[in-house]
């Protein structure tokens, strides 16, 4: 079974990558002058992005080989290590081409929400470094002003690389790193749950799931704790991650299935 794409693949990367590469810029937000949630200073990521990837990528793969082969390990007894072996790497490849598209569709709507929806990130004005002069804000500091990228300095004090650092600072709405994290985390316990094979010890089902959880819990707090985040955009990233995670294991368990159908045939056709 070759790893599936799917049709959709290219344009959900190059829509994605327009985001990200501020191809596609957010729309204008506006604040209060005196606003103390976009004045913090901008630090580094406690979980950084690459973890992240590493999170919703890396392990899924190896969750997927481990549990297939195990099931047919225990269906066939007689099917050689070898055939098991390769057999598994190939359902999981499967299994994983589809949770690809996925993750995909996920990390889209996150990226369509930062850019439709957009909302100053806790160190914006740091990042925006802003020419005071051009905003009406010397008279009355609850003045509420629009944004506009010019009159964000060119010496970013936070990040450089502008005008992509200031949209990212547009970008608060709804955390990427709590939606992404949450998703993967419950996708992959539902496949625990529902493919950990039955001759496997639990305890090292137990212990992934554990560091799932774990793994979620780091990557939507300390979004907030670096400054990253409101509370509001962790909280809103993490329970969609969630509900897409579960619809997305829905929809993948009728593929899961087929792999099980010719393993009850065979079964059926010995009990005949």
């Amino acid at each position: 079974m070759a790893m599936t794409m799917g049709p959709y693949s290219l344009p959900i990367l190059m829509t994605i990558l327009s985001c990200l590469m501020a191809w596609i810029p957010p729309r204008s937000i506006g604040f209060y002058c005196n606003d103390p949630n976009v004045s913090h200073k901008y630090t580094t990521d406690t979980f950084p992005s690459s973890l992240l990837v590493f999170h919703m990528l890396i392990p899924i793969l190896f969750i997927f080989q481990y549990c297939e082969l195990g099931l047919l390990q225990a269906a066939d007894p007689n099917r050689s290590n070898d055939d098991n072996s390769k057999l598994s790497w190939s359902r999981a490849w499967s299994l994983y081409g589809r949770y690809w598209v996925f993750t995909g569709v996920a990390f889209l709507t996150n990226e369509t929400l930062k850019t439709f929806c957009p909302e100053a990130r806790p160190h914006f004005l740091e990042t925006c470094n802003p020419d005071w002069t051009k905003l009406d804000c010397t008279e009355n500091a609850n003045h509420y002003v629009t944004f506009d990228i010019s009159w964000c300095q060119d010496q970013n004090t936070a990040r450089n690389g502008a005008p992509k650092a200031i949209y990212d600072g547009m970008k608060s709405f709804p955390s990427g790193h709590a939606q992404m994290s949450c998703y993967a985390s419950i996708f992959a316990i539902l496949y625990l749950l529902e493919r950990y094979p039955k001759n496997r010890r639990k305890l090292w089902r137990h212990f992934a799931v554990v560091v799932l959880i774990v793994a979620a819990f780091l990557a939507s707090v300390t979004r907030i704790t670096d400054r990253r985040h409101h509370w509001w955009d962790v909280a809103f990233g993490s329970s969609l991650g969630l509900i897409e995670g579960y619809i997305s294991f829905f929809y993948m368990r009728k593929h899961i299935l087929e792999f099980d159908a010719p393993m009850s045939e065979k079964a059926a056709t010995i009990k005949s």
